[in-house]
Formats: structure tokens, sequence, C-alpha cells
């Protein structure tokens, strides 16, 4: 849940987790500090056959702009039927 504790396995997911990173982000797409975010980014697979790694980007701007825009490619790759499943699904997950 967005702005709420969540259960992760015996551990507490942090609040607003991606506010507090080690070190700064941008995401990739718009240049856009990922801490800024109002709703969590979503993590873009480098390789859509592997769960990590990931980029984190700002998911709304990612689903909007292949709305508008008709592409649907991101970060230097087209992306895969598995990529737009699990944009669909954080879109509706995080209420975008």
């Amino acid at each position: 849940r967005v702005g709420r504790h969540a259960p992760k396995g015996d551990r507490k997911c942090p609040l607003r987790w991606w506010t507090k990173p080690d070190v700064p982000l941008l995401c990739p797409l718009t240049r856009f500090p990922i801490a800024m975010l109002p709703y969590p980014p979503f993590k873009f697979r480098i390789d859509p056959k592997r769960s990590s790694p990931h980029r984190l980007v700002d998911g709304k701007f990612l689903a909007m702009h292949m709305i508008v825009t008709g592409r649907f490619a991101a970060c230097g790759r087209d992306l895969a039927p598995s990529d737009i499943h699990a944009l669909d699904e954080y879109v509706h997950r995080c209420k975008l």
C-alpha cells in the first residue's frame, strides 16, 4: 500500500522508502529526483527476462508517455509484454 507499512515477509517496508535513498537518484526518463515522487517509483528491469537488476523510474510518466506517443520503449530498449503487464499492475496498485 502507498503511504502505509506493508508486510514483506517478517519485516515491514519503511514508509515512503524511495524518499530515503543512500544516493540521490534521478529518473533516467525525466531527470526528476526519485525521492521527490509522491508515489513509489516503478522498478524497470534492465533485462526483461530477469527480476534484477532494475532501474527506478517514474512509472506514471512512463505509462503516460507510452499512451501519448504510442512508443513502447524506455531506457534504451523496447518494452516486452512482461514489462507492460508489470507497469499495468503498478499503475493499478498505486492508483495512478
